[in-house]
């Protein structure tokens, strides 16, 4: 179901009936979603701009807990952060979970973690300081080989948020 998820996602193929299928089969089965099959169905109805928030709510219930049980790596909890900021909805136990997981895992975080966590928070206008200062530490060393989309997207993250470092 994720897969097919982010399959129609990466073609920008916005099927409606598809989708729906793909949402319900994933509402009745979401407890046995891994960190990477929650991160990708997060990621793929964000990406196609496809609101469902009854998915979103399960999705974010189920994060909450793998989150809390440390099984989400620096990628899914980046994703995740970004999938959620797309949210009209701002789910704050799973983002304040992120927020404390990624502190914690940092070391593991690339370049495009970093921007798209630092872009998720920004983005929902959340200056968690401890999780800003940890991003920009662990993104210095690694500037002078990032992408210029991801250091476009941490300078904008910083002055949305009126962060100095």
């Amino acid at each position: 179901l994720a897969s097919t998820a982010w399959a129609l996602a990466a073609l920008r193929c916005l099927d409606a009936p598809l989708l729906d299928a793909i949402s319900s089969q994933s509402l009745s089965r979401i407890t046995e979603f891994n960190p990477e099959g929650l991160c990708a169905t997060a990621w793929s109805f964000a990406a196609l701009g496809y609101a469902d928030a009854p998915l979103f709510d399960a999705i974010a219930a189920s994060s909450l807990r793998r989150i809390i049980a440390a099984s989400f790596g620096a990628a899914e909890l980046a994703g995740t952060a970004w999938s959620f900021s797309t949210r009209p909805v701002r789910h704050t136990p799973l983002l304040d979970a992120i927020a404390a997981a990624a502190l914690r895992k940092m070391p593991d975080f690339d370049q495009q973690g970093l921007s798209n966590t630092s872009w998720a928070f920004a983005a929902l206008s959340l200056p968690d300081a401890p999780l800003m200062d940890s991003i920009a530490e662990a993104a210095i060393p690694k500037i002078s080989q990032a992408q210029a989309q991801h250091v476009s997207s941490l300078a904008w993250a910083y002055a949305a948020l009126c962060v100095l470092h």
